[in-house]
């Protein structure tokens, strides 16, 4: 059962060491004041490749927004190392983690925390970015949550039922507070390294 899970440090992705990464427990995550949700219509006639990765973050204002950059931006890529919004944005590929790194980089200036929810499944690990407004919680990422909840957990549950997928744990975490640097914005090295199959470990 989900309410039986657990907050804390996992053996997912670059978030392999809890000396290294510090979580935030969920009602800290609920806490941050909801802002007011703006109706910006999507314009399919821009091209995010003609901007630099400082234009886009300029440019997007909006939830919205940000997931329709990473859907005509960004092309999934399970292989390599995790990289800064900067080097994703030039080399236009990555992964989940990439996703919601992506997402917060480009709603940081907006005033939405940069909050991530990691999942770790019995043999799949995933993160997606979490954003709060007035009409609820809701998620981005290559596995985007478009329904808005009242709770994070009614996120959460919702999430397994959409994409059917059924994680053992999770744990949140403010980027901010483990990339005090911004390197997961602008960073020109990679972020992690593979060191198995499934783990990785962060570069100092």
């Amino acid at each position: 059962m989900l309410k039986k899970f657990i907050i804390g440090c996992l053996s997912i992705f670059l978030f392999q060491n809890c000396n290294f990464y510090k979580t935030i427990p969920i009602n800290l995550a609920e806490s941050r004041m909801p802002l007011i949700e703006k109706n910006i219509n999507l314009n399919d006639s821009i091209d995010y490749n003609k901007m630099t990765w400082e234009e886009s973050i300029t440019y997007i204002k909006t939830p919205n927004q940000a997931q329709d950059y990473l859907n005509r931006h960004f092309s999934y890529d399970s292989v390599g190392t995790y990289e800064s919004f900067k080097k994703n944005h030039l080399d236009k590929k990555g992964n989940c983690v990439d996703y919601a790194f992506g997402a917060a980089s480009l709603l940081i200036d907006d005033g939405f925390p940069p909050i991530i929810i990691g999942f770790k499944g019995k043999s799949l690990k995933h993160l997606i970015y979490v954003y709060k407004t007035e009409k609820g919680f809701s998620a981005l990422g290559n596995t985007p949550v478009e329904k808005r909840y009242p709770k994070i957990m009614d996120l959460i549950q919702d999430f397994e039922n959409q994409y059917d997928y059924h994680p053992k744990k999770y744990f949140i975490i403010n980027l901010n507070e483990n990339f005090p640097d911004t390197s997961w914005i602008n960073s020109n090295k990679a972020l992690s390294k593979r060191i198995g199959f499934w783990n990785y470990e962060r570069i100092k």
